[in-house]
């Protein structure tokens, strides 16, 4: 079993709160769409922390604002008790597809992020030993990515993320492209490093059973871009994925979800 003290809102960890977050875009015809709307989260130090919606909830809008790519209309981010811009988070993104350069190999793919900090050559050659040690690729490194599999390719784009040593590491779907044999070993595999490192995830998906395994508690935006039920996960680890109990979870919030989405379709 793992234990995790998640952080109130009293508590001096690194925790994460994220106050009247908004978000609107305005499309071609200038109509404008509310993607998020008054979110309000926090994220203690070390959670496993998940976003989960159908598409277009405005789960990676977060994901993108958290890491200072796109920014927020109104609303205030905190980060070990002390406001601070987006940009200045220590992140880490991986992303639903890794985004690799195919003519470059593995270890270059993730000396290209270190070359952006202030790290001597013999700094980022033991940086890049070992993330690659971490996610089971340290004979792939002068491999293509091209000659990897898609889970391989996965684990590239999460040495990457992890290469900056970041606090935070933020996953956008990371698994939804992969066949469910390899998602599970990768879901598996993250939680290994989850432990390892103890840094903050805060991941998104749209699978409930994904978000029922991994996760210490869950929130569940709708297609308004709102928060409507937020959820601990409170079964005992290491868990099981067809565990009676972690699919009663899922059951019980799924019906919370569809039971929401009647309400909002009928107004």
């Amino acid at each position: 079993m793992v234990n995790r003290t998640i952080a109130s809102e009293g508590d001096d960890l690194m925790s994460i709160h994220v106050t009247n977050l908004s978000k609107t875009f305005t499309e071609d015809e200038g109509e404008e769409l509310v993607v998020l709307d008054d979110i309000d989260v926090t994220v203690g130090d070390g959670e496993f922390y998940t976003v989960m919606g159908p598409s277009g909830c405005g789960k990676s809008t977060l994901l993108n604002i958290l890491a200072g790519t796109i920014p927020m209309d109104r609303g205030e981010i905190e980060y070990a008790g002390s406001p601070i811009s987006p940009t200045d988070l220590p992140v880490g993104y991986v992303f639903q597809e890794p985004r690799l350069l195919n003519w470059r190999t593995v270890g270059e793919n993730v000396d290209l992020v270190l070359r952006e900090r202030d790290l001597s050559k013999s700094q980022r050659e033991e940086r890049i030993v070992d993330v690659l040690e971490m996610v089971g690729l340290h004979d792939e490194r002068e491999s293509y990515p091209l000659r990897l599999s898609g889970g391989m390719r996965q684990r590239v784009g999460i040495a990457r993320a992890l290469a900056v040593d970041p606090s935070i590491l933020l996953m956008d779907e990371p698994f939804s492209s992969l066949d469910e044999l390899t998602a599970r070993n990768l879901r598996d595999d993250l939680l290994d490093l989850w432990k390892s490192t103890e840094k903050t995830i805060i991941f998104v998906t749209h699978d409930i059973s994904e978000a029922v395994y991994l996760s210490e508690s869950v929130t569940f935006l709708d297609t308004r871009g709102r928060i409507f039920h937020q959820s601990e996960i409170e079964h005992d680890r290491p868990r099981e994925p067809d565990d009676p109990a972690l699919l009663e979870t899922e059951a019980a919030l799924m019906k919370t979800f569809f039971d929401h989405m009647a309400t909002i379709q009928s107004v």
